[in-house]
């Protein structure tokens, strides 16, 4: 009778009880899964999740299986005004104690809170314990034992962040919650950010408070609830008799996966870099089955639907920054209305309106910022600029009397984001104030000034910033996947028509009008050469054209061995001399280039080098490269990094012109290819080394993709074999009876190679490293997939959208290889992702098709010659305003 009544209570406990989660569309996976664990864990209580999104029918599509509360339903203050001020993760949480008085106007007697990334693996028997006792609100501490490692997060970034874990709490219905939680919205109404330096998090820090300020307030300490990333160090995973699990030997009852991502569910958290995947023990049992559960609800399909509340109705991207604006200003919110979202023109505002700036972020990647790693020491800030050396929290200030100042403080060496990558970019600081070792350093600290033209105010013009995207630095990041956004990469600054920093010019910043006009430029290259450098310079003279840069020409041909048959753009060379030289030959020939061109015509006032390099840094044995240069220009990011950590001259990044036609009526006979089957070309050079472009790993993933001649044939386009016999035996031995391959080792003119890329189906590339990757470029202007490791130049133009970048891993080069050194990293591509992405293009036309159309329109779009002229043009403009200061 005792064990009747016992259930018959428990059942009207939870009956009386709702369990809920808040997301936005790209969380529904995870609310799926929480909601479908809570409902197994729980059975008797109503399940809800709240919606914050404008989209409902993806909720829709889920009716049967979700109670959905959406934003409007919740009662908060100021409707799309409240919307308006917090990006995603701030909104989510800000509406938190609204939706939990909702649910107990519903009649609810108890409400619990559940982040949408924890799961529930038994019932929550102390939460309701201690309501059914009288607390009024149930809290989790992050810890409750003292971290014993130096990783992080320690104890310092959990005082910072908060006492309590709010991914959970509990509410009972009585007038103490009720009061609790109109204090709490009183705070999250303004004050949902992350502000460590004023002791803010979101909603949680605020919570610190609240076991002081309100009573019957419980902390519940037992190690089963709430386990996560911060406290799983003291809190072991293991399975107990009966093969359930515990955590610190207690039963398990939910798991909160907090900065999991299923894609990538190697790093477990990207908000710490205690645990790895691998490094979990019995709990990597359990964060597999979590990300299994993941993609079973939809994870592919959820995780990238654009917020809807990211955007203005016009579609314009609402910036993080101008939602802080709009928060802190009055004037701002009155000048917006009760719709801000119907405003994009706000962003186009004069500065002075509001009396303090924002930045416009801009994502542009073809545009990316690149400098060289300047010492300041002896550089006269006003006139050279912001080096990338210093990174900079910057304010912008501009007045009527003549002068603009930048001024912030600048960030020691080195210089590296969380990820490990380095970054040369000029970059400066979201935030007024930062810190180094936990000292704050002040605004003031550093100091650059411009004069202003004659007759030149700033009176209510308008202050426009670009931006190339945000990251963490490596200083105070947490790991490789911190999400954070604490800095951008700023490329421009304009008040008005007067452009105070450019990141495409040298110096960066200026003080007079950009109006000069370069005359021209002498290319100094392998004109003709049948080669990847000299289709380079090619590309680089038709750019020049489409932009009406005039060149001439000066042919340094005897130094590449290749043939010299390529005529294409002597024609629109002219007979005069510039101040300005090109030489586009890489670091090892540069020496021996200047010298020529020394003896043959007199020195140019500028003298610029196009360099490519495959490694993550140039050697230092090619430092007197760059004597005699003014600066030096790279064609991707990666090789912008490798010359830009070891080079004294700025270094300027621009990626490579792709435009070319096929003739007409080519197809494969001309090749002695089939006709009928899907063709994958493999093609380098051996002068390139085998060991960076790896061929054997591609023949691998061909043979393990289409076993037994199913599906494909392997192009196998090679030259210079002849000059590497024991390589080309290699290669020759790993063709075998196991796959069909069609082999050309011979000279092709580039519109012979035109012609074979246009016969292929799509190319693959399991390179170690690319300078660029003009193959693969070429590839995908003519709308052709290509599966490539991805991992250095090439990832100038390929995302997962457009190609299929394969997963790789970096290893450290045994030994030297010809022009490589050893101990330096290279990429070893996955060979069977590699095959199973071949194998989707055979039995998927339809991907075909739309991978290629969006590989397409990328070389279209951002590298078409008059695209990357321009760039040229403005980078050289700049170069003749320095020519013309100089002479004056």
């Amino acid at each position: 009778m005792h064990s009747q009544e016992s259930r018959s209570t428990s059942n009207a406990r939870r009956a009386a009880t709702a369990v809920f989660t808040i997301v936005a569309n790209n969380y529904l996976h995870f609310a799926r899964t929480l909601l479908r664990s809570v409902r197994d864990a729980e059975p008797g209580v109503d399940c809800h999740c709240v919606l914050v999104d404008r989209d409902p029918a993806l909720a829709a599509e889920l009716a049967d299986e979700i109670r959905f509360l959406h934003l409007e339903e919740l009662g908060v203050p100021g409707g799309e005004a409240f919307a308006f001020q917090y990006p995603v993760m701030e909104l989510c949480t800000a509406v938190k104690p609204w939706a939990i008085g909702r649910l107990l106007d519903l009649g609810y007697e108890r409400v619990i809170y559940l982040d949408p990334d924890i799961f529930v693996y038994r019932p929550l028997d102390r939460v309701h314990a201690l309501l059914e006792q009288g607390a009024n609100l149930v809290l989790t501490p992050h810890l409750l034992a003292p971290v014993s490692d130096a990783r992080k997060p320690g104890e310092l970034e959990i005082r910072q962040s908060g006492a309590y874990n709010l991914g959970f709490c509990a509410f009972r219905a009585c007038a103490g919650s009720r009061a609790l939680l109109v204090w709490w919205q009183s705070k999250l109404a303004r004050q949902c950010v992350v502000d460590l330096r004023n002791g803010v998090f979101v909603d949680q820090s605020w919570m610190d408070l609240v076991p002081g300020l309100f009573a019957n307030v419980a902390i519940l300490r037992h190690p089963g609830y709430n386990v996560a990333y911060w406290n799983l160090a003291q809190r072991p995973i293991a399975r107990n008799d009966q093969g359930r699990w515990t955590a610190g030997g207690e039963p398990l009852v939910f798991f909160h996966f907090s900065g999991f991502d299923p894609e990538r569910p190697e790093g477990f958290s990207r908000h710490q870099d205690r645990f790895t995947l691998a490094h979990l023990g019995l709990a990597g049992e359990l964060v597999a089955g979590y990300g299994e559960r993941l993609i079973a609800n939809g994870a592919a399909r959820y995780a990238r639907e654009p917020f809807g509340y990211g955007a203005f109705k016009d579609g314009t991207p609402v910036p993080s920054s101008f939602r802080r604006l709009y928060r802190h200003s009055e004037r701002v919110r009155e000048s917006l209305g009760a719709d801000p979202f119907a405003r994009p023109d706000a962003l186009q505002m004069p500065a002075s309106a509001f009396g303090v700036q924002w930045m416009y972020e801009r994502r542009e990647r073809m545009e990316y910022p690149l400098l060289s790693g300047f010492s300041p020491v002896e550089t006269n800030a006003a006139e050279e600029g912001v080096w990338a050396s210093k990174r900079v929290s910057v304010y912008f200030c501009g007045d009527a009397c003549g002068s603009v100042q930048v001024r912030g403080a600048y960030f020691p060496q080195p210089i590296e984001m969380a990820s490990g990558r380095r970054d040369n970019t000029l970059s400066f600081w979201c935030g007024p104030h930062m810190f180094y070792q936990h000292t704050l350093i002040e605004p003031g600290d550093f100091e650059i000034s411009t004069a202003l033209p004659a007759g030149c105010s700033l009176a209510g013009e308008m202050l426009r910033i670009e931006s190339s995207g945000s990251f963490v630095p490596s200083e105070i990041g947490i790991n490789a996947h911190d999400p954070r956004n604490l800095a951008w990469r700023v490329k421009y600054l304009a008040v008005g028509a007067l452009a105070v920093v450019d990141c495409n010019r040298s110096p960066v910043l200026l003080a007079a009008d950009d109006s000069a006009a370069i005359r021209g430029v002498n290319l100094v290259a392998y004109i003709k050469a049948e080669s990847g450098v000299g289709e380079a310079a090619r590309c680089w003279a038709k750019a020049a054209s489409a932009a009406c840069i005039p060149y001439s020409l000066l042919d340094v041909g005897y130094q590449n061995p290749n043939p010299q048959r390529d005529a294409s753009v002597v024609a629109a060379a002219v007979g005069e001399t510039f101040d300005v030289d090109l030489l586009y030959v890489n670091a090892d020939q540069s020496l021996a280039t200047l010298a020529y061109v020394g003896r043959v015509k007199p020195p140019a006032r500028i003298t610029i080098g196009f360099w490519h390099w495959e490694q993550p840094e140039l050697p230092l044995r090619y430092m007197g490269a760059f004597d005699g240069l003014t600066e030096v220009w790279t064609p991707s990011a990666f090789v912008h990094d490798a010359v830009a950590r070891v080079s004294p001259i700025p270094v300027f990044k621009v990626p490579h012109a792709i435009e070319f036609s096929v003739s007409p009526g080519s197809g494969r006979a001309a090749f002695g290819l089939p006709a009928d089957r899907f063709l994958v070309l493999v093609m380098y050079d051996f002068h390139s080394y085998v060991q960076r472009k790896n061929p054997l790993a591609a023949i691998e993933a061909f043979a393990r993709a289409f076993p037994g001649k199913s599906g494909a044939t392997l192009v196998l386009k090679t030259v210079n074999a002849d000059n590497y016999a024991h390589d080309y035996a290699m290669l020759k031995t790993a063709i075998d009876s196991r796959f069909e391959v069609v082999c050309i080792d011979r000279f092709l003119t580039r519109q012979e190679i035109f012609d074979l890329e246009n016969c292929c189906d799509c190319m693959l590339s399991l390179h170690r490293a690319e300078g660029f990757g003009l193959g693969l470029a070429e590839m995908m202007y003519l709308g052709k997939p290509v599966v490539a490791t991805g991992w250095s130049g090439n990832m100038e133009f390929m995302t997962p959208m457009n190609s299929f970048p394969v997963e790789y891993e970096l290893k450290k080069l045994a030994g030297a290889d010809g022009a490589y050194e050893a101990g330096q990293e290279w990429a070893e591509a996955d060979i069977g992702h590699a095959a199973a992405c071949l194998r989707r293009l055979v039995d998927d036309a339809a991907l075909v098709r739309e991978v290629g159309a969006r590989g397409a329109a990328t070389m279209r779009d951002q590298f078409s010659p008059l695209a990357i002229g321009k760039r040229y043009r403005k980078r050289l403009s700049h170069l003749a305003w320095a020519l013309t200061d100089a002479s004056t």
